[in-house]
Formats: C-alpha cells, structure tokens, sequence
C-alpha cells in the first residue's frame, strides 16, 4: 500500500489563520497610508508600494484557497516580502542595522521554508520572529518616541504599525502549521491498551454469559462510489442526492481549486466514512473532517459558510488520528439548523489531492 501523503498545513478557519489574515489586512492599509506623499518616486513606488501590498494581498488569498491543499504557495509571497524589506533596510544608515536586519529576514525565510519539511521548526521561527518585534519595538520605535515624541507624523507611525501587524501575522502563520502525522494516534492507541488493561480484571470478575452478549451493531457500509482513481475509491459517505461538483452553491468548492469531487443534497443526517483509513484533520467547529487513505486526501465539510454556526448543530463524532472503517459515523449534524440559520446543507467531498493522483473520475455510480 502506498504511504499517505502528508503536508504541512494550517486550518483555514482557525483562531491563529484567522488572526494572520487580519494582521496582514492591517498591515496593507497601514502602509498604504504610510506612504501617502511620495508615490511621486518610481523606484519606491515600486519597490516600497507596489512590492509589499503585492505580497500582503498574496498571501492572505493563499491562506483564504489554499490553507490546507497548498501551503506550500505561501513561500512565494513571504519571499517577495523579505525583498521589500531589504529594500527598505537598504535606506537605513548605520551599517550594523543593516546588517543585523538582511541576516534576520534571510533567517526568516530559510526557517520557514525548512518547516515543511521540519514542522518542529516552527517555534524557533515564531521565536525569531518575537525577536523580530522585540527589536522593532525596543531598538527602534521606543527610542524614536522618546526623541521626537512632539514630531512624529501619522504617516511615519503607519509605516512603522504596518511592519509590527506584518510581524504578527508572520507569528500567527507559525503558530498555525500543523503536520498531519501519527502521534496522536499512537497517543490514542496507548491511551486505549492502559484502558482495556485497567478494565481487565473487572471484565473476568463480571464474565456474562455468552448468550447474554449483547451482538456489537454492524456497520452500514455505503455502497455507492462517487469518486474513483487509480489509488481507490470513495464511497457516498452521506445518504441523499449526488449532484456535480460544480453544483455545489460555494464559488471555492465548485471552482475546483480545493480539488476534484462531489456534492450530495442530503437526507440523512449522519456523515460516515467513505473508506477505510484515518482521520487526518477535525475542523474546530465540527462542521468538516479530513480524511487520508492509501495517498488519498479527502475532505468532507458539511453545509456551505457553515463554519459561522461555531459548531451549534454539529457532533463530531472522532479525532483527529483516529484510524476508521467505511461506514462509520464521523459527524452528526442538524439539518433544520443549518436551514434556519440560513445556509445551505449541500455536503461537498472533495479529493484535496486530486491533481496528484492518476484516473480521478467523479460521479455516483
């Protein structure tokens, strides 16, 4: 069996994602204000305009499309950041700023592109990055106050908000990641063996009969495949009506950009799993699950803008690490919730690895 594929990651609505996106929202607006007056110059217009809002906007639109299927995109703009920076530190006087300034953002944008494959780096990125700030607000802006409190300008305190909420962001971004990986399955599976070792002497003492057993309830495995490739296929994991993926009513999950897959219109209202495999991610809200079995990643997410319920008609029904059989209960949702609160409960089945797999066909059959 092929191994899983796993990549480095951050969940699109989490606290620290969410928070990242707001930061770097600021930031864009903090400097476009900051550099009011001087748009006159082509270089820095350039350079110190054009270059920084370009990459903000970049990567909040990589973090909004592609927070789980291609994190990875994210380098690009963080890249392009670190050249405007260095431009800017171009400008400083003092030789040792400089310096100091270049040799931490190269540091920076090494960190962050070794932990993806090193997901353990990235708290030494978010202490770099505290270094970072530490040093924008101690070294510089402290000082500066302190000197020419009465003559500061709006404009050079926005530059100045813009580089700290550009920092922050950065920060939340490494606080995010997360690697999909078999700890917390190992945590689980030594958490259930001290269980069944503690219950064991009870379950001798307290034997029933064999005839009093009452028979465990058998999984209802689907048995209609929806979307099939050269690595397996993927069951309905939701009774109701299998519509196209582009019928999906959410622009991001029709356009294809999260991947190949389907839609169902459901009847039921219990999401099980549509293959044997592993549970690789829980949505905070309760509203989605990822799934990942033999180098398929699939993600189930129920309802569209369902994420703003906060998890208000949804139970999640495992975790994350948890290995599951086809046909078990995942989640458990409300479907006159969902309508109430005036979303759609179209559930969207998207193979988020579609493009890496061969023969992907979608449709129910």
């Amino acid at each position: 069996m092929e191994e899983t594929k796993r990549r480095l990651y951050v969940e699109p609505d989490g606290f620290c994602t969410e928070a990242a996106i707001l930061f770097m929202a600021l930031a864009v607006v903090f400097h476009l204000i900051g550099s009011i007056g001087r748009w006159g110059d082509m270089h820095y217009l350039t350079t110190q305009v054009a270059l920084p809002v370009f990459s903000g906007l970049l990567l909040i639109l990589c973090l909004l499309l592609f927070a789980r299927r291609a994190f990875w995109t994210t380098v690009v703009p963080v890249v392009l950041g670190v050249v405007f920076f260095i431009f800017r530190i171009l400008e400083v006087e003092s030789e040792w700023q400089m310096v100091g300034c270049i040799s931490l953002y190269v540091v920076i944008v090494v960190l962050y592109t070794m932990t993806f494959s090193h997901v353990g780096l990235k708290w030494l990125l978010a202490l770099v990055l505290l270094a970072g700030l530490a040093y924008h607000v101690v070294l510089l802006d402290a000082p500066a106050l302190m000197e020419r409190a009465e003559t500061i300008t709006l404009v050079g305190g926005m530059r100045e908000l813009s580089i700290l909420a550009l920092l922050l962001s950065m920060l939340c971004i490494s606080l995010a990641m997360k690697w999909p990986s078999d700890k917390a399955k190992e945590k689980k599976e030594k958490k259930g063996k001290k269980d069944k070792a503690d219950k064991a002497p009870e379950e001798a003492k307290e034997e029933p009969a064999p005839e009093a057993k009452a028979a465990a309830p058998e999984l209802v495995v689907p048995t209609v495949s929806v979307i099939r490739c050269a690595a397996g296929q993927v069951l309905q994991p939701v009774e109701g009506n299998v519509i196209a993926r582009e019928s999906i009513p959410d622009d991001t999950f029709a356009s294809g950009v999260l991947g190949d897959g389907i839609g169902v219109e459901p009847t039921a209202e219990v999401v099980v799993a549509p293959f044997d495999g592993t549970v690789s991610s829980v949505a905070e809200s309760r509203h989605a699950v990822g799934l990942e079995s033999n180098g398929m990643e699939l993600l189930i997410h129920v309802g569209v803008d369902t994420v703003n319920m906060k998890g208000d008609g949804f139970t999640c029904l495992v975790a994350e690490g948890d290995e599951v059989k086809a046909g078990q209960p995942l989640i458990r949702f409300d479907r006159q919730k969902i309508k109430a609160a005036g979303y759609s409960d179209t559930v969207a089945v998207l193979l988020t690895n579609s493009d890496d797999l061969e023969g992907v066909e979608c449709g129910a059959k």
